[in-house]
């Protein structure tokens, strides 16, 4: 993790004094063994010399200065004042070589971090124990004590499973700090964030010392219970600087969006607590041990937000277009906050916190700005609620193709990207309910769910992507049944062959794969003999001859592929020139010069393949002046390099060819950075590394085995978390293979 001047209490101790790397010797106890580490003190598991009794000691393990022992003295009052089942008791107090310490029950069941393990847990058991978590923190609220650093690791369990909060390291008087504010003021100054920024909330993350309450602590609450349930905190980043900016700017993803089988009321429940503002959250923890009490006994919870789904089916029925603007509304500010953050998270490293910040603001008011005016473009024409309702359902269809769009490419954008067509499909399936008889509706319900396939394909999540295309067949068969003229329809169905085939081609279902490529020709060719005037009909001639390559290429009919790839590029050279500023144009184009130099390149045609693949990289590399930010770009133009150094391996060339991968290792380690949660861009950059051990296994064997070596934990690791990825696997079993020739060799 970056070390962040900003944010001054976490959980690694600095500044520790070599005197305090042995056990220390404190009289009354022996057998000391230091089993963990909080933000400002070691804790050792000891055995009471005259009780026999097995304690937990902990001792402040920084360097003694006023600030530290105020706080370890104000975490041992409060613990000292605290006596609940639930709360691990203070025994004593002491000083060991000048350093305090205190003694506390020895709890032996783990953590719940240790109990989660970043494994969804049963919801009504997590409901349960966050009831038990609550109550305790009610009783410490009532004795004016917050915590201020709930969170899993600071839950510990007894022996016998007894639930017990711990570390008390944070806590906060809010009973007296009012009468006495310099006593709050010398431990946390403003400005400076305490706390752990996955759990806390955006008014702690804030840094802002006055104005903490009980709903700085339900909020960590409803973040334990988010993690209970999903198996992960709700904002979570490569380091602890990006994790605030998402705090203080992004809304959390349902946990039913992470893990459908989560209960609705129960997610009500934890988005109620955290909720940006503390006013809209529960009032106290014994208010969220009520409901979770409620739920769990089967009868109805207080917390009865109503979802946009909600909203959109009751404006359907009113057919006002008020009604309509604001479930709009909710779907356009969600998705714009996200962006907005994003978009900052991916200046993060560049810039320092106050202006990343700054510029999040300003972002979002740029969005809210623009949400205004089209809210006011809609308020004009509420003429009659046919019109409202065509013109609400363009407006989400804008939202769908901007915002997917756009999130593609940016940093931690993987969660928003899925609620926001998660959402977006749940709310076009309801509508097309509600208005059964509308033609475009229908192919944009079949447009989200394909959509909503090809962004689950991209990061691996083949089951899903499955599903989602297995609604979007069945939705098709019945409404092609129904309308078999529609010629929106009929498009929806020659882009799910598309989404069909790269689904297959990942799982190597090649038998599904080849029928699916059949299907795509056969419907391709039907729709633009029918519609010859329809605009997609240049993409899709593009689209078949790539198809017809691919297929040759299955077959090895080296001559069919090239053949067809040359009429693919011809294709999109033509369509780039007629739509020079239209992103797809450009993809198409580049992506086609990419295969006509591969088609090249296996047959052995070395000069034509390197010459397509150089023109490919010029291209990219002057699209990279008109957008420097754009990391898809990033990652083409790293593609196009390799190819080239591939092309040099072949020709003999070694030392050009570890040349050319070593320039784009920087490249490929910055977005493994960017995109934590892509499978993708690890192997990429395994790959880069395993190219470079093979043309550097001649001339610097040592480098070559580190960079192999590197390369197989990542696919050993991406294999393991994806085993239904054929490619992770092939790929580590044939580096393993490399690996073992280097061995052979010494």
């Amino acid at each position: 993790m970056e070390e962040n001047p900003f944010v001054s209490t976490f959980p690694e101790p600095v500044g520790v004094n070599p005197v305090v790397s042995t056990v220390p010797k404190i009289a009354g106890y022996d057998e000391l063994v230091l089993i963990g580490r909080g933000g400002i003190g070691k804790v050792y598991r000891a055995r009471h010399a005259v009780l026999g009794r097995s304690v937990a000691i902990k001792i402040l393990a920084h360097e003694p200065d006023d600030r530290l022992l105020a706080r370890f003295a104000e975490e041992a009052r409060a613990v000292a004042r605290l006596q609940h089942p639930n709360i691990c008791p203070l025994f004593e107090t002491g000083t060991v070589d000048g350093r305090p310490y205190f003694a506390q029950e020895l709890l032996e069941g783990g953590s719940l971090a240790e109990k989660f393990n970043r494994v969804p847990q049963v919801p009504l058991e997590a409901a349960a124990l966050v009831e038990t978590i609550s109550n305790a923190i009610q009783y410490s609220h009532e004795l004016g004590i917050l915590h201020r650093d709930l969170k899993p690791s600071n839950i510990m369990l007894a022996a016998d499973g007894t639930v017990k909060v711990t570390d008390f390291g944070l806590a906060k008087n809010f009973s007296t700090s009012a009468d006495d504010p310099t006593r709050e003021a010398g431990l946390t100054r403003t400005g400076e964030i305490v706390g752990t920024p996955g759990y806390m909330p955006p008014e702690q993350a804030s840094g802002v010392v006055s104005g903490l309450g009980p709903a700085t602590d339900v909020y960590s609450l409803g973040a334990i219970l988010y993690d209970a349930l999903t198996g992960r905190p709700p904002f979570q980043a490569p380091d602890a600087l990006q994790t605030i900016l998402m705090v203080l700017a992004m809304e959390p993803v349902s946990p039913r969006t992470l893990q459908p089988k989560v209960p609705r009321d129960l997610e009500t429940i934890c988005l109620k607590c955290l909720e940006k503002s503390p006013k809209r959250r529960y009032p106290t923890a014994h208010d969220l041990a009520d409901d979770l009490r409620r739920f769990r006994e089967g009868r109805p919870i207080i917390a009865r937000p109503v979802g946009f789904i909600e909203r959109t089916a009751k404006w359907a029925k009113r057919k006002k277009a008020a009604a309509a603007l604001i479930g709009l509304s909710v779907v356009m500010v969600v998705a714009m906050i996200g962006f907005g953050v994003l978009q900052t998270v991916n200046a993060a490293r560049q810039r320092e916190a106050n202006r990343q910040l700054a510029a999040a603001k300003s972002k979002l008011e740029e969005f809210n700005a623009e949400l205004e005016t089209a809210n006011l473009n809609l308020l004009a024409a509420k003429t009659e609620s046919d019109t409202s309702y065509s013109l609400a359902v363009e407006a989400l269809r804008n939202i769908v193709e901007r915002f997917t769009n756009q999130l593609f490419g940016i940093p931690l954008a993987e969660q928003v990207m899925q609620a926001t067509m998660g959402d977006s499909a749940q709310l076009y399936q309801k509508l097309t309910e509600l208005r059964p008889a509308d033609r475009e509706l229908a192919a944009r319900y079949a447009d989200v769910l394909i959509r909503k396939a090809s962004m689950e394909l991209g990061y691996s999540k083949f089951d899903a992507a499955l599903k989602s295309q297995e609604r979007a067949i069945a939705f098709l068969q019945t409404r092609l049944k129904r309308d078999p003229g529609n010629p929106e329809l009929l498009l929806a169905q020659v882009n799910l062959d598309v989404a069909q085939t790269h689904v297959y081609h990942a799982l190597g279902r090649l038998t599904e794969l080849a029928a699916a490529r059949k299907q795509f020709i056969d419907h391709n060719a039907s729709f633009c003999e029918r519609f010859p005037g329809h605009p997609e009909c240049a993409n899709l001639k593009f689209q078949r001859f790539e198809m017809e390559a691919s297929t040759a290429r299955d077959e090895n009919d080296l001559v069919g592929q090239l053949e067809s790839q040359k009429k693919a590029t011809a294709a999109a050279r033509e369509y780039f020139q007629q739509h020079p500023q239209n992103p797809s144009a450009f993809i198409r184009l580049h992506t086609s010069i990419y295969l006509l130099g591969f088609s090249h390149e296996i047959r052995r045609e070395y000069a034509e393949a390197d010459h397509n693949y150089t023109e490919l990289e010029t291209l990219l590399k002057q699209a990279r002046v008109a957008r420097p930010n754009d990391t898809n770009l990033k990652n083409e133009v790293a593609e196009a390099t390799e190819a080239r150094g591939n092309i040099a391996g072949k020709l003999h060339e070694p030392l050009e060819a570890g040349k050319l991968y070593r320039g784009t290792e920087p490249m490929r380690r910055e977005l493994v950075l960017l995109f934590p949660t892509d499978p993708n861009q690890k192997i990429r950059l395994a790959n880069n590394l395993a190219m470079q051990a093979h043309f550097d296994a001649n001339t610097d064997p040592e480098s070559a085995i580190k960079k192999l070596d590197e390369a197989i934990a990542i696919s050993g690791k991406l294999a393991k978390e994806y085993p239904k990825n054929d490619i992770f696997t092939i790929q580590d079993g044939k580096w393993r293979g490399w690996r073992k020739e280097l061995d052979e060799k010494k």
